[in-house]
């Protein structure tokens, strides 16, 4: 008897799973080794008869690197301006 294959949610699972790992790490590399082996799973998912959920990964998918690009690469930092004290005893000006 053989081994089990496993279903289209199985796939579809895992793939999920990679991609928001994707998401979470800083290294463009490994995202980007995430998001290839998600798209493979999703390609078997749709082999083993999973196609209908497809659409919305690839569109999770799509948008998720879309939001990833918008992101800045470092915090913006602004600048404050401090006041200067000013002298509460004024001269007088009489002539």
């Amino acid at each position: 008897m053989g081994a089990a294959v496993p279903s289209a949610s199985y796939y579809w699972n895992q793939a999920q799973l990679l991609l928001r790992w994707a998401d979470a790490v800083t290294d463009p590399v490994t995202a980007e080794r995430m998001r290839k082996r998600a798209r493979e799973l999703l390609s078997r998912a749709d082999q083993a008869g999973g196609s209908s959920n497809y659409l919305s990964f690839a569109l999770d998918e799509f948008n998720a690197q879309q939001m990833a690009l918008k992101r800045p690469a470092q915090p913006v930092q602004q600048q404050q301006q401090q006041q200067q004290p000013q002298d509460p005893i004024k001269p007088s000006s009489e002539d």
